[in-house]
């Protein structure tokens, strides 16, 4: 999105909008949690950097919904920002398996969320800019260094991994237009 900052002066400038953002985040973040689960479940992993990015997607979900029930959020979300995971999920899934025989077990994992770290990296940034400009009483500062932390890791694995580059930008692309629409709804 070009303006991402001028999108969120305007969802901040009504509790009501201001309530759907936090709630769509949240369940992002529930779904993030949730995908995470599942490579967990299916690949085994078990290592203590996965686990306490298993936890710090749980308690990000946390914090935004009560967040959003404060503001008095309607707790239901779009079937867009239901589906928002798995579409990328899916598109993901489809390139790598394009890309050759069989995917590293891995490779479905870090590339997922590698993307998604990298909006979270230009999202909640401008959010706590806009929040502290507007000098609402919510903050997302905990969020922004999780996920900086998990960007890091990524990022490594990344590297060991090999993915291409293409493939790489070629998924933040559609994850782009995604977040577009997704942030429009609001």
């Amino acid at each position: 999105m070009r303006d991402l900052g001028l999108r969120l002066d305007a969802i901040l400038s009504t509790r009501s909008s201001t309530g759907k953002l936090f709630l769509s985040l949240a369940h992002l973040e529930k779904q993030g949690h949730a995908k995470l689960l599942k490579f967990k479940r299916v690949q085994g992993i078990t290592d203590a950097e996965f686990l306490e990015h298993l936890t710090d997607e749980a308690r990000h979900a946390h914090q935004l919904k009560k967040d959003a029930e404060g503001l008095g959020a309607d707790a239901t979300v779009d079937h867009f920002t239901r589906s928002y995971l798995t579409r990328l999920e899916v598109f993901i899934l489809r390139k790598l398996r394009a890309q050759g025989p069989r995917p590293q077990p891995r490779a479905p994992y870090v590339l997922m969320t590698y993307v998604i770290e990298k909006r979270a990296e230009a999202l909640y940034p401008a959010l706590e800019a806009r929040l502290r400009k507007l000098r609402k009483p919510l903050s997302v500062e905990q969020i922004i260094q999780d996920e900086a932390q998990h960007l890091r890791s990524m990022e490594a694995e990344l590297g060991d991994l090999r993915i291409d580059p293409a493939l790489i930008q070629e998924c933040r692309a559609f994850e782009a237009r995604l977040f577009e629409k997704f942030i429009l709804r609001i």
